[in-house]
């Protein structure tokens, strides 16, 4: 059995710059890297109603949660503690 496979959540912020337009969104998403640093899986996404860069984090750590496999661990990396805060508190509720 090799390596734990690795998540990598990436965000970007994007505002728009239209004066006109006060449309904000905040694109993120992550990664999946094997042990020989190959992308095994990608994706992003965009939001845009109320945008924040917790609710970034969160959407991208729960969408690559969803594609593991049941029973499969991950390495997930990010930089947000906020949202490693906040899965912590919504786990110790589930135990």
């Amino acid at each position: 059995m090799g390596q734990l496979p690795i998540i990598i959540i990436l965000r970007l912020h994007c505002f728009n710059t239209n004066l006109n337009d006060f449309t904000k969104h905040i694109g993120t998403g992550w990664i999946i890297i094997n042990d020989k640093n190959e992308v095994i899986l990608e994706c992003s996404s965009s939001i845009t109603e109320w945008p924040s860069s917790t609710r970034a984090e969160l959407e991208a750590i729960l969408l690559a949660i969803l594609v593991l496999q049941i029973g499969q661990r991950a390495n997930i990396f990010t930089d947000s503690q906020v949202a490693i805060d906040s899965i912590n508190h919504i786990a110790n509720i589930w135990r």
